[in-house]
């Protein structure tokens, strides 16, 4: 894949990734308790931190858009739907959703890091 193809692609996936989690952000902003995200997060005792929760969402969103900080941005959406993903888990429902994210932001961090993937397979980039 050309470097240029990559780049866009890249780009294309994280903007997907970065206007469903910054809706989801907003939602945890604006839910209230009778709303159907206000009762999730009632039933999983989190509906105080709701914001703090969506707060840290939205700052893997801009970090990961500000091309400097893209990485960082990467690694904390990982630990970010890995929480989501047990945070489910232990309240007895399935991780669908945040499990499709993390594998998103997986895609995003090859494409946009191809030194990532070579590292993981233990294969050297070709000059």
């Amino acid at each position: 894949m050309s470097p240029k193809a990559r780049k866009i692609i890249g780009w294309v996936l994280a903007g997907m990734l970065a206007l469903v989690a910054t809706g989801s952000a907003f939602g945890k902003f604006t839910a209230d308790p009778s709303s159907e995200m206000g009762q999730q997060f009632i039933k999983m005792g989190l509906f105080d931190i709701r914001f703090i929760i969506g707060g840290i969402e939205f700052l893997c969103v801009i970090l990961l858009l500000i091309p400097r900080t893209s990485t960082i941005g990467l690694v904390m959406f990982v630990g970010y739907w890995g929480g989501a993903i047990a945070t489910h888990l232990s309240h007895g429902e399935g991780p669908g959703a945040p499990l499709a994210f993390l594998v998103l932001t997986g895609l995003i961090a090859i494409v946009r890091n191809p030194e990532l993937l070579s590292r993981l397979l233990g294969k050297t980039l070709p000059a």
